[in-house]
C-alpha cells in the first residue's frame, strides 16, 4: 500500500491533502517543547551519518544537558539511544509536533512538507553527482513535491558546487550555509582517529596487505544485481590486497567469498579512516573520502547506461582522478596510477570543502 501511495498521483495527492490537514490539527493542539530535538538518518533505516554526528555533540555538550534528543527509526528495537519512536507510530506523530527542533539528512515527516512551528535543520547525505529531485524526472507525486515545497530553516553544504545545486531543488529553504557534512568532521579531526589494529582484528585483516573499500552506488534499475560485473575483479584484488564491499541498503548483491561484506558496519567514518584505496563510482562517498587524500578509482561498469538512466550534475569522468569502464583497465590503474589518483584528489578536496564547521553552525542555531 505504501509503494502505492508513493507512485499514484491520485493516491498520493488525496494522502497529501488528508496528512497535511491531519498534521495542522495535530501541531495547532500540541505544545511544542522548545527543549525537545527529533533526529532522523535516512528515514529511520539507520542510526548514522550527520544527525549521529550531531546528536553525539549535543548530548556530551553541558549547554544541552536538560534537552530532550529523540530517535525516529523503522525498528528501535536495533539501536540502542536513551529516547526512541518508532516511524509511523502514534509515539512518532507525538515526538514530531512537540519537538521544536527537527534534525534529518532526508525526509524526517514522511514527504509531507509542513513545517508549522518547528525549527527544519537538514544535513542532506552527500554531495551531488548525479541529478537529484526535480533534475531527476519520472519522480513520484510525492517525492517531487516535498523537494518543490519543504522548507528547512538551516540546510548545510559542502562548498560553492553543492550550494548552488540545493538553491534549485530546495528552493523553499530559508538559509543554506557552507559549512561541511556533520559526519565528515571525524575525519579532520585526529582526536576522533580510531585505532586501526582495532578495526583490522575485527575483521581480521591480513595486517601485511592495504585495504581497498568497493563502495558502488544505488542502481535503481538493478537491485537484484544482475549487471554486477565486479566479482572476478573483487576476487583477483584480495590476493594483493585486503578487500572490503559496502553495499547501498536498497541493494542486494551476492559478494564473493573472499571479499569481506561490511554493508552492515554502521560506522562509516570508521571504514574510511581505516582503508588505504577506495574504488567507487557515481557515490558521494568520493567526497567524504577526499578529505584524507588517499587514492581513490572511479570502476564505472555502466556508464553509458547510468549515465542515460539518472544523469549527472558533474560526470565523475571530469574530477581528475583515474577511471576505468572494463575490470581489467582498474586492476591495471591500481598498479600503476597510485601518484595520479592522490593529485587529483587533493584538488577534489580543495575545490569541493570549503570549510568543515557544521556541527558547531547547528549547536549555535539550536542555542
Amino acid at each position: 500500500m505504501k509503494e502505492l501511495i508513493k507512485n499514484s498521483f491520485f493516491l498520493g495527492k488525496s494522502y497529501l491533502i488528508f496528512m497535511l490537514v491531519l498534521y495542522k490539527v495535530a501541531d495547532f493542539i500540541t505544545r511544542t517543547d522548545a527543549k525537545m530535538i527529533l533526529f532522523c538518518s535516512f528515514s529511520g533505516r539507520q542510526f548514522s551519518d550527520s544527525p549521529r554526528e550531531i546528536y553525539d555533540s549535543l548530548k556530551n555538550d553541558k549547554r544541552f544537558k536538560d534537552y530532550k534528543l529523540v530517535w525516529v527509526f523503522n525498528d528501535p528495537s536495533k539501536f540502542k539511544t536513551e529516547y526512541s519512536v518508532k516511524m509511523g507510530s502514534w509515539s512518532y506523530y507525538k515526538a514530531l509536533f512537540r519537538s521544536k527542533f527537527w534534525v534529518s539528512n532526508a525526509s524526517i515527516e514522511r514527504l509531507v512538507p509542513y513545517k508549522g512551528k518547528h525549527v527544519y535543520i537538514n544535513t542532506w547525505h552527500g554531495v551531488p553527482l548525479k541529478h537529484l529531485g526535480p533534475d531527476e524526472g519520472n519522480l513520484p507525486f510525492l517525492v517531487s513535491n516535498w523537494y518543490s515545497k519543504v522548507e528547512f530553516d538551516l540546510l548545510t553544504a559542502c562548498g560553492s558546487y553543492d550550494f548552488e545545486i540545493f538553491k534549485k531543488i530546495f528552493p523553499r529553504s530559508k538559509s543554506i550555509k557552507k559549512v561541511g557534512l556533520a559526519r565528515n568532521e571525524p575525519l579532520i579531526n585526529s582526536e576522533l582517529i580510531r585505532k586501526k589494529s582495532g578495526f583490522q582484528t575485527y575483521f581480521d585483516l591480513d595486517k601485511s596487505k592495504q585495504t581497498i573499500l568497493y563502495a558502488p552506488t544505488f542502481r535503481e534499475y538493478d537491485l537484484e544485481g544482475k549487471g554486477f560485473s565486479a566479482n572476478d575483479m573483487l576476487s583477483s584484488l584480495s590476493v594483493k590486497y585486503n578487500v572490503l564491499f559496502r553495499g547501498h541498503y536498497f541493494s542486494k548483491l551476492n559478494i564473493a567469498n573472499d571479499v569481506i561484506d561490511v554493508s552492515d558496519y554502521s560506522d562509516l567514518n570508521d571504514l574510511l579512516l581505516n582503508v588505504d584505496i577506495l574504488i567507487t563510482d557515481y557515490s558521494s562517498i568520493l567526497f567524504d573520502f577526499s578529505l584524507l587524500e588517499k587514492p581513490i578509482f572511479l570502476y564505472l561498469y555502466d556508464w553509458d547506461k547510468y549515465k542515460k538512466y539518472r544523469g549527472f550534475y558533474l560526470a565523475p569522468t571530469k574530477l581528475g582522478i583515474p577511471y576505468a569502464f572494463h575490470s581489467q583497465d582498474l586492476v591495471d590503474m591500481l598498479n600503476q596510477k597510485m601518484d595520479v589518483s592522490i593529485i587529483g584528489v587533493k584538488q577534489i578536496n580543495v575545490k569541493f570543502h570549503e570549510k568543515n564547521n557544521a556541527i558547531e553552525t547547528i549547536t549555535e542555531f539550536i542555542e
